[in-house]
């Protein structure tokens, strides 16, 4: 049997591991404006929090469980509650206090009628199983469909600008700015997020080329695949960068959003592509071919030194650089998703 002294060692030794987070309990009180000075708390009111949906007590209090390692939320008003969020608290990602006994207050308001409109708008082409971003390849498709939505659609936004006292041409507009975020974040998000996993196979398959026998051609192989795979991304990312920038500037109104896509995808192409992976390709691979077509012993030898050499100089850098490009990456499209739901003005 153990000896209960080395127990409480052990014990003693897992619980003061400081490489383990600890949970910790943050307070957020929610309110809602009355006006632009009082307000009052929002009770029984649902919000989405890091993608769950969270429910004030009474006092119109949430107690959120968190890693300690997690340093900011992400909150959302649900499509389908009374309240949308505050423009000091527009949406998207809080940063949580350095002492978690401090509250953190989160201000919903009413919608106004523009947003109450899109809602309807919304819950209309939902009940209706409608795409709106599919509407235009339907006409070619099944033109008789395509007509049946588009008065369905035109009837609706007589109904709810007559309604709502609002114009068509600013719900239409609306709508059309909602679209084109839904459409671009999932271009931009699967272009970044796809071109940095691709980066990362290629440092993983040069690493690996040393490990196996040079002489194998699964090696060569898999980084071939590998390569093409990679170039794949590059060129997608790089053919609609500037399309990209444009978009985000016009959909989401922001140009620092705009700026900060254009430096997350310059670091991409100039100092991971440019910097690091050309010169894996050229200087590696044409190493690695000579390698093969060596006979001599000494000289394969030599060779492979050299390449050892050279991947020594080359893959810690890009181990650096891809961290820094995950971390922008991350950063670009949590900024793009923290505002992608929020109405335009």
């Amino acid at each position: 049997m153990m000896n209960n002294r080395w127990l409480i060692f052990l014990l003693f030794l897992f619980s003061s591991n400081t490489g383990i987070a600890q949970a910790i309990v943050y307070s957020l009180k929610v309110e809602i404006l009355i006006t632009s000075e009082q307000t009052k708390a929002a009770s029984n009111i649902d919000l989405i929090i890091n993608g769950t949906r969270q429910t004030t007590d009474p006092q119109g209090m949430i107690y959120l469980t968190l890693n300690s390692s997690v340093q900011s939320i992400r909150v959302d008003s649900p499509d389908e509650g009374d309240y949308v969020l505050a423009e000091s608290s527009r949406g998207g990602m809080i940063n949580l206090p350095a002492n978690p006994q401090a509250i953190t207050t989160i201000l919903l308001r009413n919608p106004n009628n523009k947003e109450k409109a899109f809602r309807e708008l919304n819950t209309f082409y939902k009940n209706n199983n409608i795409e709106r971003k599919q509407i235009d390849s339907l006409k070619n498709v099944n033109y008789a469909k395509y007509e049946e939505i588009i008065r369905m659609q035109d009837s609706i936004y007589r109904e709810l600008t007559s309604h709502y006292k609002i114009s068509e041409t600013d719900l239409r507009n609306a709508s059309e700015i909602m679209d084109g975020r839904d459409r671009y974040f999932q271009s931009v998000s699967f272009s970044l997020q796809g071109f940095l996993n691709e980066a990362k196979d290629i440092r993983d398959a040069f690493k690996k080329l040393i490990e196996f026998s040079l002489e194998n051609p699964k090696a060569f192989k898999l980084l071939d695949s590998t390569i093409r795979a990679y170039n794949d991304y590059y060129l997608l990312l790089n053919n609609n960068r500037d399309e990209y920038e444009r978009a985000i500037e016009n959909y989401w109104k922001s140009f620092e959003l705009a700026m900060g896509f254009h430096n997350t995808v310059d670091f991409a192409l100039n100092d991971v592509h440019r910097a690091n992976i050309i010169p894996l390709n050229t200087t590696i691979i044409q190493k690695a071919n000579e390698y093969i077509s060596e006979t001599n012993k000494k000289q394969k030898k030599e060779l492979k030194s050299q390449l050892q050499s050279n991947l020594d100089l080359i893959l810690p850098v890009l181990d650096n650089d891809l961290g820094i490009l995950d971390d922008k990456i991350q950063s670009c499209i949590a900024k793009l998703s923290a505002s992608k739901n929020l109405f335009p003005d």
